[in-house]
């Protein structure tokens, strides 16, 4: 029996890599940034690993994320140690990003929620890892809360009290109200450059009211999941511009899920 050359057999596989790498990084991709998620050092409890509530790098999530190429790249750092912020930040990358499913029967006591989850493929040499976070730049996703007026505070910041704060920068606010009460958008309150709210003078909900907020956000992915973590082989020099078989790392397929559905600590 006479065995295939090397590049027949290399074939029949069907796959080209630079033909993925072009569609990750053409129109099929989204913009997205990427942050590596690291165990926060706060986990002080050898048995069962709980965070810190009150530590200033996770804000008692448990993960605090990092810029992945911190060194080439210090202008797109938050902070000298190499960490992004815990809301926003991160690498700028193209991913693509499939099959976004939506299951709309389960059911927390204050509403509904759903558990998004998707597939995304990135170029071999992203070296995405469990718990990395991706935030989609451009797409746009709305998100509700229920929070607490706890002072007569001028604005509502972002942060990790759900009571009391926006879970993610708002991009635009939908919606404000109480069963009696609408709050409208530049007559009562602006959207600041940091996703924050910001009430014009005494037109907030009075001290210790609830109210509800419906905005608009970027949103953001954590990876749990790996397919083909790993994936590569030695390629044709005529898919690449090298003169010999080169091995080389093709693009890899992680599972993601919302983090506000990702359980963490």
């Amino acid at each position: 029996m006479t065995l295939p050359d090397k590049d027949t057999r290399k074939q029949s596989t069907g796959y080209s890599p630079t033909m993925i790498d072009r569609l990750i990084d053409g129109e099929l991709g989204f913009d997205v940034l990427w942050a590596r998620g690291l165990k926060c050092p706060c986990r002080m409890n050898p048995q069962t690993e709980q965070p810190d509530q009150t530590c200033g790098y996770c804000e008692g999530t448990g993960f605090m994320y990092v810029h992945p190429d911190p060194d080439n790249y210090p202008e797109q750092l938050a902070f000298t140690d190499g960490r992004v912020e815990l809301y926003a930040g991160g690498l700028p990358i193209r991913a693509i990003i499939t099959n976004m499913t939506w299951d709309a029967q389960i059911f927390e006591k204050f509403g509904e929620w759903v558990a998004g989850m998707a597939n995304v493929s990135v170029r071999g040499d992203i070296r995405l890892h469990y718990a990395d976070r991706l935030i989609m730049r451009d797409a746009l996703m709305s998100f509700n809360q229920v929070l607490q007026q706890s002072t007569l505070a001028a604005t509502i910041a972002v942060g990790p009290d759900p009571t009391t704060m926006l879970r993610y920068p708002a991009v635009e606010v939908l919606e404000i109200r109480t069963h009696t009460t609408r709050w409208r958008n530049r007559q009562h309150f602006t959207v600041n450059n940091a996703g924050q709210i910001v009430w014009e003078a005494l037109q907030g909900p009075a001290a210790d009211a609830y109210f509800s907020v419906h905005y608009l956000y970027h949103p953001r992915w954590i990876v749990v999941d790996f397919p083909n973590m790993l994936r590569g082989a030695r390629v044709s020099p005529k898919f690449i511009e090298e003169t010999k078989h080169t091995y080389k790392d093709f693009p890899v397929k992680a599972t993601v899920k919302l983090d506000f559905l990702v359980g963490r600590g």
